[in-house]
């Protein structure tokens, strides 16, 4: 049996090497960053934000909860309190990607995740000398869903926390915020630092706690990026072939030993996982989760790909906790702001634009 693969080099999963933008855009074809300021008028066909097919959605946001914007309508009394005491930015207003007067200032083009400008082509760049060398990073919902909640939230976990040549070091977050399938704009959560350097912490997120459209998605860019023969993708893909089937070689355990709502590929209900964790069950084994979703090490890539986003393991994050909300940081991106308005809507010239409590209210409606 030939040894266990280790991950290819640079290739860490929940990070997306070529782009983190929602459309799939190549980081070839990202505008290069510009100080230039953008026209105070709104024109809604010529920024392209993104989840553009669907940025005229109506979303259906309870315009009281809207109202209250900060108060919170809690569904959990620890999770409650926890707001009201750390949600201090809410007035904050949400950002464009796209916008060259604001996100696109931090360098590094208008649909990357990482924000920062190449100092050999770029040593003279205005950002360097207005906040100096920190990383910055925009994460997207679908990718990083357990990123930080809310400016100023204590901790978090994502799949990349920047360059070698960064860590240890605090890093600027930016988080995508979507009501439904609309990005309604970006909000700069703070500095954030990785908790063990060394990436000796790493965890796993639930797979079943993120939307079946997020996976999707995932799997969409995954199936996207793969056709560049150059992509990191083709490299997962085998590491992903040989974990499995070398689990399966070496574990002959069942697929009944999976719990029910990963067989069904759906949520469980908290009855189900209070009663899994009364019988002493964890995380059931790569081998039988394997057998219960039909692997096999011919598959092709698409079906690898819609397999591989229900399994835990694919989805690595590293802990991240809160160092302090840099108000440089804010001021000096601030004036690029989202082209929607609270509810999700584009705005008209002259309305106001999404707000970070705006996203807080929707936020705890659906968690409810």
């Amino acid at each position: 049996m030939a040894p266990l693969k280790t991950r290819p080099q640079g290739a860490a999963i929940g990070e997306k090497k070529e782009t983190d933008d929602d459309d799939g855009i190549s980081s070839s074809t990202s505008k290069s960053s510009s100080s230039k300021n953008n026209s105070e008028k709104i024109t809604p066909k010529s920024e392209s934000e993104e989840d553009s097919s669907v940025a005229n959605a109506a979303v259906k946001v309870d315009p009281a909860i809207v109202a209250i914007k900060q108060e919170y309508g809690g569904y959990n009394q620890h999770h409650q309190c926890a707001a009201l005491q750390h949600r201090k930015y809410g007035d904050r207003v949400l950002l464009g990607r796209q916008m060259k007067n604001g996100m696109m200032k931090m360098g590094g083009g208008n649909c990357r995740m990482d924000m920062y400008p190449s100092i050999k082509r770029h040593p003279n760049h205005p950002r360097f000398r207005d906040l100096g060398f920190s990383f910055a990073i925009a994460y997207s919902g679908h990718w990083q869903c357990q990123g930080p909640k809310w400016a100023g939230f204590l901790g978090g976990a994502v799949g990349y926390t920047g360059p070698a040549s960064h860590r240890g070091k605090p890093f600027s977050v930016f988080m995508q915020r979507k009501m439904g399938a609309v990005c309604i704009g970006w909000e700069y959560c703070g500095e954030y630092e990785a908790v063990d350097p060394n990436e000796e912490m790493i965890q796993f997120t639930s797979a079943y706690t993120i939307d079946r459209c997020d996976r999707d998605k995932i799997a969409r860019h995954i199936l996207t990026y793969l056709k560049n023969p150059d992509s990191v993708w083709h490299g997962e893909l085998d590491y992903w072939h040989h974990i499995l089937t070398h689990s399966l070689e070496n574990d002959p355990s069942s697929a009944a030993d999976t719990p029910i709502w990963f067989r069904e590929d759906r949520r469980p209900t908290i009855a189900e996982l209070d009663n899994w964790k009364d019988m002493g069950n964890k995380r059931s084994s790569m081998a039988s989760r394997a057998r219960a979703v039909g692997y096999h090490s011919t598959m092709t890539d698409k079906d690898l790909v819609e397999v591989l986003v229900r399994f835990d393991e694919f989805h690595r994050s590293e802990p991240v906790r809160f160092v302090e909300y840099d108000e440089r940081v804010y001021n000096y991106v601030k004036a690029g702001e989202t082209i929607y308005n609270a509810a999700g809507k584009r705005r008209t010239e002259g309305e106001p634009c999404a707000k970070a409590s705006d996203w807080y209210a929707f936020y705890d409606q659906k968690s409810k």
